[in-house]
């Protein structure tokens, strides 16, 4: 319908590449690039789809040019170093991830992929670090996304807001830990346990959130 107003339609490729489309997303990333020729986003999305497609050296060029313009860029940055993976250049890889790694430890599965390559250049110390540090953020995931289950099928159960309360709390995410205790005291304003953490986080403390 609007096929030169590029900026509407551009989630377009994100979507084929998330859902594995990357033939559809090669095609969809060129069409924006011509009417948007710096789109950064894009220019990630085109070279995501070049490397879900086999075409690492297409996505090698891609991802350099886009860090040309833009250094910091942590996403062009993660699948360069997924690149040099798949080219055997473990310390080119090394270099990508290490940065993404200082910026955001977090970001996608940086821990993991550096890790298994420190341990594969004897440097096995930071690698065991950065392979507790991926077990522990899966298992957070992990816990996370059974909490938010938890609570969009038992939404009136005080029990299942109160137990995403800790887990929002053991992350250290306080103000979605009070949220959910707030939403637990509206369902049962007797909740003693409940009680105690909300009071303990509005004064600045972490809380006991070893149970529950």
């Amino acid at each position: 319908m609007a096929p030169q107003d590029a900026a509407q339609w551009s989630p377009l490729a994100t979507l084929y590449n998330d859902n594995r489309r990357y033939r559809e997303a090669l095609a969809a990333a060129g069409d924006i690039l011509l009417l948007q020729p710096e789109n950064p986003s894009v220019q990630n999305q085109l070279g995501i789809a070049q490397f879900g497609l086999n075409r690492i050296p297409d996505a090698v060029k891609t991802f350099q040019k886009a860090l040309a313009a833009r250094p910091d860029d942590i996403t062009a940055r993660y699948y360069l170093g997924l690149c040099y993976q798949k080219l055997k250049q473990p310390q080119e890889a090394i270099k990508q991830f290490a940065f993404v790694y200082q910026c955001s430890p977090g970001y996608q599965q940086t821990r993991l992929m550096l890790g298994n390559l420190y341990l594969s250049n004897q440097r096995a110390a930071d690698a065991r670090r950065l392979l507790a540090e991926a077990h522990e953020a899966e298992e957070r995931s992990q816990k996370t996304a059974r909490g938010t289950y938890l609570v969009s099928t038992r939404p009136r159960d005080p029990q299942a807001h109160f137990q995403m309360a800790h887990i929002y709390a053991e992350s250290g995410d306080a103000p979605r830990a009070i949220a959910e205790l707030r939403k637990t005291l509206e369902l049962a304003p007797a909740h003693a346990e409940a009680q105690k953490l909300l009071k303990s986080l509005q004064a600045g403390g972490k809380g006991d959130a070893g149970s529950g």
